[in-house]
């Protein structure tokens, strides 16, 4: 490791960020290294690269060992390649939410339509029962006078054609 950093100019290596370490032959192994990553993934197809990490791994290795040998094999033996972030491309993932999509769409008209038919079928029920309207009416009406009677009701407000009778008094 010395003689890297006796025999190399100062500008292949790079100190590290966080502690300032210096990293040797930092700088032709990074882009190397990153293009010999890259190769193999497209090759791959991006959407299939968790599919083919194995065989993703190996052609990176073989990449990396094929440098020409004034940039790197004569120097670093590569021993492991280890696949930590991957992500898909972006056009990937926009194809998938959109391939979910189109296949909720129709599950969603398929509820849409259910919840139509059920209230239809409700609305079917209350028309075929030919005294509901004056069911409903009724419980309305019983409703108000229970209110007045608990002294909860201090408005009533009278429809212009009505046609009954009120008895109006202030309880005294």
């Amino acid at each position: 490791m010395s003689e890297l950093w006796t025999t190399k100019s100062r500008t292949f290596h790079a100190l590290a960020k966080k502690d300032g370490d210096i990293l040797l032959m930092q700088n032709p192994v990074t882009p190397s290294t990153r293009s010999a990553a890259t190769r193999p993934r497209a090759s791959a197809g991006r959407s299939r690269t968790a599919d083919n990490q194995p065989i993703i791994k190996q052609k990176i290795r073989e990449n990396i060992v094929r440098t020409p040998a004034e940039k790197l094999a004569d120097r670093i033996m590569v021993s492991q390649v280890q696949i930590c972030a991957n992500t898909p491309a972006d056009v990937i993932v926009n194809s998938a939410n959109e391939l979910v999509r189109a296949q909720n769409e129709p599950k969603g008209k398929e509820v849409e339509v259910q919840t139509t038919q059920k209230e239809a079928e409700r609305t079917a029920a209350h028309n075929a029962n030919a005294g509901a309207i004056g069911y409903m009416n009724a419980m309305a009406n019983l409703q108000i006078a229970e209110g007045v009677a608990a002294g909860k009701v201090h408005t009533i407000v009278v429809p212009y054609d009505f046609k009954g009778i009120v008895n109006a008094s202030d309880g005294s």
